[in-house]
């Protein structure tokens, strides 16, 4: 996990955007595989928020905790994202498919979504990650 992210944007813009990002990379991964994710744009965020963010937060204090939860956001998505619709990384699909189980109350999200997940990361062949 990448720590201390350098940028002139205050880490909670930053968290934000990597948050927007995740909830639409997911929700488009879910449309690719033939999932029905029964939350919205803004629900799914409020989850990524509450069982992502906010542990680090908790644990940390607000200052590291934010920092922490702003790098494992940035983990879990392509950097490449202003370029090139949202896509996960392996870290993404994992965290997210654990995240989302329980709303979706399908008990095997994580073998469906990482069965396909080879066809989905052919796309960065075209396009590798920084």
């Amino acid at each position: 996990m990448k720590i201390q992210n350098q940028s002139c944007v205050p880490v909670e813009v930053r968290v934000a955007l990597y948050r927007r990002v995740l909830a639409c990379a997911y929700i488009e991964a879910c449309e690719h595989y033939g999932l029905e994710l029964p939350l919205t744009l803004d629900e799914l965020e409020s989850t990524i928020a509450n069982e992502i963010e906010k542990p680090y937060v908790i644990t940390h204090g607000f200052d590291q905790g934010i920092e922490l939860a702003c790098a494992m956001l940035s983990d879990m998505v392509y950097p490449d994202f202003l370029d090139m619709p949202p896509c996960l990384t392996h870290l993404g699909e994992q965290v997210m498919d654990t995240v989302c189980q329980d709303r979706i109350g399908i008990g095997k999200l994580n073998s469906t979504l990482h069965e396909s997940s080879s066809a989905y990361s052919a796309i960065r062949t075209i396009h590798p990650p920084i």
